[in-house]
């Protein structure tokens, strides 16, 4: 940009109104170049200035102000070498390797305030309705009868049920795009959910101070199934509010409602609540790598542990960084070489150990008969 038509602190900050070097804001790009300004310029780290000057190696960076979407930094007609290399260079890297999977770079401040690219991994609202539907199709016949009871108690049997909480985690598992049969799964686990924040919620009312519901309070809010505390937690706070001199405030008192919520499903569905929720402004990428859910039916431990030791030795296109085996830096101390190995190894055997312990159990399709058949038909010919 023309510095008479841009002006100069709107890309590369600093003191704008400053006339010396020393007032400028400018930051070094390293400790001896700090040194050699402070000797020839009088160079001094104003603490006062918040938004100093980037130093160069950083300079770039600056672009994202207005061009959010990288795309008028990349080479064209007009400019044939992009103005930008370095950033769109950081920019490609992080989109191929997938970076954002687990640092994400949200390019907005609220709903509608763009402030920067944008790559943030899609919503996983398939993978948290996948969850939800495993955990419960582990529930046993006793936790079904119990939650049938509490359903019917609740005036919605059609609903309510848990294989019908199961069915509908499933279909929603298959078509996460579905929003209105999401939401609907999200309803019944917030309304399911509520007993747990209600016992939080109660546990931060500073009246409460009784030893003994403070400890009912937590085994609830841990457990929202436990029903023998949350029974005796119910009848404390009911006989609380019939006293004269009352020792919560109104506002607990009235948890008891949400307290008196039958329950349905098992505590582990509750934390998939917050992963089903609407965002304001989702995300759009692609996840790079696979799921790990079944990876215990897709490899042998062996196989487990090469990958993650060395990704590439599998598959010598894997996107997946190598983590082990970086002793470059080592190499002048053979003796620890030597530990690091023995201890690696240790790491990738525990890990590849969690994985396979941690993996769920895959339902593989049945053959289709007419294949067989077809194969048959064909040898019968011959």
């Amino acid at each position: 940009h023309k510095k008479q038509e841009m002006g100069c602190t709107i890309c590369h900050e600093g003191q704008g109104s400053a006339t010396e070097f020393k007032w400028a804001s400018h930051t070094p790009n390293d400790p001896q170049q700090a040194e050699k300004w402070r000797k020839e310029y009088g160079w001094f780290d104003n603490h006062h200035w918040v938004l100093p000057m980037q130093p160069h190696r950083f300079v770039e960076s600056s672009c994202l102000k207005c061009h959010h979407e990288v795309t008028e930094l990349l080479p064209s007609e007009r400019y044939p070498d992009p103005p930008a290399p370095k950033l769109v260079e950081g920019h490609r890297l992080v989109k191929y390797y997938g970076c954002f999977g687990c640092h994400e770079v949200n390019g907005y401040d609220g709903p509608d305030h763009r402030i920067g690219p944008d790559l943030r991994a899609e919503p996983n609202y398939f993978a948290a309705a996948q969850q939800v539907a495993f955990l419960l199709s582990g529930t046993t016949e006793g936790e079904k009868k119990a939650a049938a009871v509490a359903a019917e108690a609740a005036g919605d049997m059609a609903q309510m049920t848990l294989p019908a909480i199961e069915d509908l985690a499933d279909y929603v598992s298959y078509h996460p795009e579905d929003a209105a049969k999401r939401r609907q799964l999200l309803d019944i686990l917030e309304e399911e959910s509520g007993r747990r924040y209600a016992a939080a919620e109660l546990l931060g009312d500073p009246r409460l101070t009784s030893a003994e519901p403070r400890l009912w309070a937590r085994a609830v809010r841990d457990d929202p199934s436990n029903s023998e505390d949350r029974e005796k937690l119910i009848a404390w706070i009911e006989e609380d509010r019939k006293k004269t001199n009352p020792e919560l405030s109104v506002n607990s008192h009235n948890l008891v409602t949400s307290l008196k919520q039958p329950s349905l499903v098992p505590a582990g569905v509750l934390p998939m609540v917050d992963l089903l929720k609407d965002v304001d402004t989702p995300g759009t990428m692609r996840r790079v790598g696979p799921s790990l859910r079944y990876v215990g039916s897709k490899l042998g431990m062996k196989t487990l542990a090469a990958w993650i030791k060395r990704p590439q030795d599998i598959r010598p296109t894997s996107k997946m960084p190598a983590f082990f085996g970086l002793h470059d830096h080592l190499k002048d101390d053979p003796q620890i070489v030597a530990d690091t190995l023995a201890l690696e190894e240790m790491e990738i055997r525990a890990a590849a150990h969690y994985l396979n312990e941690s993996s769920q159990p895959f339902e593989f399709a049945a053959a289709d008969s007419r294949v067989g058949d077809e194969r048959a038909a064909h040898v019968d010919d011959d």
